[in-house]
This record gives C-alpha cells, structure tokens and sequence, in this order.
C-alpha cells in the first residue's frame, strides 16, 4: 500500500491552500509566503515582525522602539 503525502496545505495564517514546498517558517510558525511577506526583519534584534517602523537605523520592531528609541518632540520622529 502507497500512501501519498499532501502536496497542498492551508496556512494557518489565512486559511488559505498553498502548496507544501512555499512553506515559510518566521519565528518559529509557519505559513504561506503571501502572510510571510507582511513581516520584516528588526535590524536591532533580528526577530522577524509584522509590527515594525522604519526609523534612520532601519527598520525595527515596536518592542525594540520602546526600548531603545525615544520621540523628539519637536518634530515627531
């Protein structure tokens, strides 16, 4: 007896049926390229997140923001 393997799964991220080899892993979950492209490296710490800002330094997550950035409050920046 042969059992074939799915080729196509959904993405926990969206639900949507994707092919097995597109698979992205960020951060440790997987998901579809499409979901993964929301996401984009933090320059500060490396971790992948779909919750960044782009300062002077690059882009860095909003944890790292809080952290280690402060708001000039003349300008806003």
């Amino acid at each position: 007896m042969v059992i074939k393997m799915a080729r196509r799964l959904r993405c926990p991220e969206c639900n949507e049926l994707t092919h097995k080899e597109s698979l992205v892993d960020i951060n440790g979950s997987i998901m579809c390229q499409k979901c993964a492209s929301q996401f984009a490296e933090c320059t500060n710490c490396g971790i992948m997140s779909d919750n960044v800002i782009d300062t002077e330094d690059g882009i860095v997550c909003h944890e790292c923001l809080d952290n280690y950035y402060n708001y000039c409050e003349e300008c806003g920046r």
